[in-house]
């Protein structure tokens, strides 16, 4: 089977799709796929629309089925999601997701409907849509790497299915996530704490996996909020005995770092940022970049030099000033070209 790595997810979910191609990824539970093709389908489509196989009952994707008064003949009324995404295809020329997750949570007759749907653009009621217009990617917990504890898969899916998507394995790693992390408000605590050690990150033994550190980061920000300090049997209850000191210990020193809008502003700040290590500079750096405006430009493009690469290259994936700033165009460009001379070494 094809592994794909999470930094290439986008990539081949924007080929497949714009080949006309529905995609299955198939990859441990927790691992962060989910969360990048939703934010990918969000980005890239008028709307989207989601059915969970472990969480549907077949009426919702089959419809309900009742016999006409007048003609005796057989018809289904379709349910919420499954009339939703209709009505959205019915809009000329938008472009619509379906993110079927645990394809094989559902039975065999829903696969079927779900692939007559993928293949021939053909709805439960007999309607018809436009397949063109529907991007397709479906997730699935792949049974061979389960064990009898999981939420595997309950029925098998159908080769004919199977024949007609692109199949990938999906492989975690840290820089991916980390990347993904910068734009999805993963509290910085968690950023800092992988950057620093990124033998934490998919340590499945201790559960420091994407789905637990997402956990981890809500309650972080939780904390932040109630203004109430983090036990370590509080982190402990997420991510496990063996990694929890650790994830406590970078959320209480994150309080001491300073904030990039004082770095810019102030001197005194600026030497001390030359001090931090990189992995304290990029929870500085990424952390601050919403509160700084253009008048901070030549400060910035100072600060850059000091960046790691991966980190520069996050911050143009923020939505803010300076990373949509046009005269910074150059700093992306050399990111982006250290990130390939890394790629060929």
């Amino acid at each position: 089977m094809t592994t794909l790595q999470m930094k290439d997810l986008p990539a081949t979910l924007a080929l497949q799709t714009a080949a006309g191609n529905a995609v299955l990824l198939l990859g441990l539970p927790g691992i962060g796929k989910t969360q990048i093709v939703q934010r990918w389908l969000a980005q890239q489509t008028a709307q989207f629309i989601v059915i969970d196989g472990s969480q549907t009952p077949a009426e919702l994707v089959q419809g309900i089925p009742y016999v006409s008064s007048q003609t005796d003949e057989l018809h289904r009324e379709l349910m919420a999601q499954m009339n939703q995404l209709k009505q959205a295809l019915q809009e000329p020329e938008t472009i619509v997701g379906l993110n079927v997750e645990e394809l094989s949570s559902f039975s065999q007759d829903d696969q079927r409907t779900i692939m007559n749907m993928v293949l021939a653009g053909e709805m439960p009621d007999g309607t018809r849509i436009d397949r063109n217009r529907l991007y397709v990617v479906a997730t699935e917990n792949p049974s061979t790497f389960m064990n009898d504890e999981s939420d595997a898969s309950v029925h098998d899916i159908e080769m004919a299915l199977l024949t007609r998507m692109a199949v990938y394995e999906v492989v975690p790693d840290v820089t991916s996530w980390l990347t993904y992390a910068a734009t999805a408000g993963i509290h910085p605590a968690v950023q800092f704490a992988l950057r620093d050690n990124p033998a934490l990150f998919n340590d499945e033994a201790h559960r420091t996996v994407p789905r637990t550190l997402t956990f981890l980061s809500k309650m972080f920000y939780a904390a932040d909020q109630l203004q109430q300090p983090v036990l370590l049997q509080d982190v402990e209850a997420l991510v496990g005995p063996e990694n929890a000191a650790q994830f406590q210990y970078v959320y209480e020193h994150l309080n001491q770092l300073i904030s990039l809008l004082d770095v810019v502003a102030d001197q005194e700040a600026y030497d001390k940022f030359v001090t931090l290590s990189d992995a304290e500079k990029s929870v500085v750096w990424l952390t601050g970049l919403t509160k700084i405006t253009a008048e901070y430009d030549d400060k910035m493009r100072q600060l850059a030099e000091l960046l790691p690469s991966d980190t520069l290259i996050a911050s143009f994936q923020t939505d803010t000033i300076w990373a949509k700033d046009e005269t910074l165009r150059t700093a992306r460009f050399l990111a982006g070209a250290w990130e390939a001379l890394q790629t060929l070494a």
